[in-house]
């Protein structure tokens, strides 16, 4: 294949570095959407603490973590952060438990 002839990530809305990405999940979720539930999900847990990313820092820093506000924010803001970034997150705004998803009826 020559360097001008088309390919199939032309046809995809995504850069051609991060096409592995692309790959379908369980369900025909695409990992996108798992990235995007997952930074919802670390906003959504800072929202309902009150917690800004200044504030975030500073209780990452209380845990042993050093890092400015611009490093979270970055990393959030993105989507991709390791496992260990979540649970340090978490346990430095103190929670306890987490909601995956609700039902209808909004619990």
């Amino acid at each position: 294949m020559s360097p001008t002839s088309p390919t199939i990530l032309d046809d995809l809305d995504i850069p051609k570095r991060t096409a592995h990405l692309a790959v379908m999940g369980k369900g025909g979720a695409s990992i996108y959407s798992h990235l995007a539930d997952t930074k919802r999900l670390l906003r959504a847990e800072m929202t309902r603490r009150g917690v800004s990313y200044e504030d975030l820092a500073e209780k990452l820093a209380a845990i042993g973590v050093q890092d400015t506000a611009v490093n979270p924010r970055n990393k959030v803001a993105r989507g991709r952060f390791s496992a260990t970034f979540l649970v340090q997150c978490l346990t430095a705004m103190g929670a306890r438990a987490i909601r995956l998803s609700e039902n209808a009826n909004g619990q």
